[in-house]
């Protein structure tokens, strides 16, 4: 009984870690994407 509710436990940080890094990738890409289109407005 006790591995399992580990078991959950440890799919929901995995699960947490994983949006984390996805949600902080995502926010970089948008960051690198304005500031291209920013760039290639003052050319």
């Amino acid at each position: 009984m006790l591995n399992k509710i580990i078991l959950f436990l440890i799919k929901i940080i995995v699960l947490v870690l994983l949006l984390c890094i996805l949600y902080g990738l995502f926010r970089w890409l948008i960051l690198a994407t304005y500031f291209c289109w920013l760039y290639e407005d003052m050319l």
